[in-house]
């Protein structure tokens, strides 16, 4: 059973690790809509590159993350998710702040989605 769908088709999405593809396979649908798995883990299932916060926005993000205000809610979530997960969507949440401490506590065959 699949807990993605393509976003072109509605179709469920399964994942493939290909030898000779990309470093960390792709998810296909059955319509042969394919969307590879980035070096880091990531999945763009946007269909487009880019965002639309400006560089303002992501500046004023990011300066309010790192003075830690979130940061134990980040954690807790990492820790209860740490053992309990196979795949992850990670979508509208900026620049993946949650998804690097889910990361860095998560299993190894742990996917992190990002949309």
């Amino acid at each position: 059973m699949s807990v993605f769908i393509c976003p072109l088709c509605s179709r469920p999405l399964y994942r493939r690790a290909e030898s000779g593809g990309p470093p960390m396979g792709s998810f296909y649908c059955e319509n042969s809509h394919c969307f590879d798995i980035s070096s880091k883990g990531a999945v763009n299932l946007l269909g487009r590159r880019g965002h639309g916060d400006s560089r303002e926005m992501l500046r004023s993000r990011r300066a309010f993350l790192e003075k830690g205000y979130y940061l134990p809610l980040a954690k807790a979530l990492a820790a209860a998710l740490a053992e309990n997960i196979g795949e992850v969507l990670d979508a509208g949440c900026g620049e993946g702040y949650y998804s690097k401490y889910i990361d860095s506590a998560a299993r190894e065959d742990v996917i992190i989605m990002l949309k």
